[in-house]
Formats: C-alpha cells, structure tokens, sequence
C-alpha cells in the first residue's frame, strides 16, 4: 500500500522507482528481476555482460529496462566496476557506452558524474551500495558504487 509520503516505490513496470519530493525532475530507477529473459542462476532481468549470461539476453534485457523507463540505448551509459575509489565524468560522447557490449562501458571506475540531464548514469550493484547525488543548482548527478 502506497503511502502519501513514501519517496519511493515499485512503479507499475516493476522497477523501484525513487522520487525526490523537492526535486521530482531527477528520477532514480532500481532494476529488479521481475520481467527479464534471463533463465537459471541469473534468473529474470540481468543488466550485466560480465556475469556470464548470454549477451544476446543481457541485451534484450537491457531493451527491456530500457522501454521500461521510457528512453534510448543512446541515453544510457554504464560502467566497468573495480571496487576503487574513481569516478568518471560522462558527456554526451559517451553515449550507449556498455549498452550494447561490455567492451565499451566506462573502463575502471566506480561511479559516474555528468551534467547532462539527458543522461542516464547506471551501475551494477548486486551485494554492494549504490550511492545516488544530485546537485539541482549544477544540474550533477552521479551514481556511485560502494
């Protein structure tokens, strides 16, 4: 049940959807697994290349999340995890980075930063932390894996 003050909840395309009551114009999304193609141990809708699904359903899958959210492949850029302490600036060059192979996401990082509001910065979190900031006055936002 839905409460009138709750900032985030389970949208109606199965993704965890987190709203900001001051600033509702930045959206931060958390997959699930509901929904995807995925069969045995990465059951359901596995976003990762480096896991060992097959890439043919990691890429439908990352299709799916995609229309889930009502954007682009070229709007989304994810990165390449090393459980370090760098994070990346991200423009509009990096468009569709690791969207549709591994080889392109953002090389040795653990989070993403840009001023691009077009932009939809993502990271794979599994039994990690993931740490979302938003700077309105700069128009920042940057995701970051801990």
């Amino acid at each position: 049940m839905e409460r009138k003050n709750d900032i985030f909840k389970l949208n109606n395309q199965n993704i965890l959807e987190f709203v900001h009551p001051v600033y509702p114009e930045y959206k931060i999304y958390f997959s699930t697994i509901l929904d995807g193609n995925s069969i045995n141990q990465f059951n359901g809708l596995n976003l990762a290349y480096h896991v060992g699904d097959d890439n043919l359903i990691v890429l439908n899958n990352k299709l799916i999340y995609t229309k889930k959210l009502g954007l682009k492949p070229s709007q989304m850029i994810f990165a390449k995890q090393i459980h370090g302490s760098y994070i990346s600036l991200v423009n509009l060059d990096n468009q569709d980075h690791g969207f549709f192979k591994q080889e392109t996401e953002i090389q040795n990082t653990d989070g993403l930063y840009t001023f691009k509001s077009e932009l939809a910065l993502n990271g794979y979190y599994a039994d990690c932390t993931p740490i979302y900031i938003f700077e309105p006055n700069l128009k920042l936002t940057c995701i970051l894996h801990a």
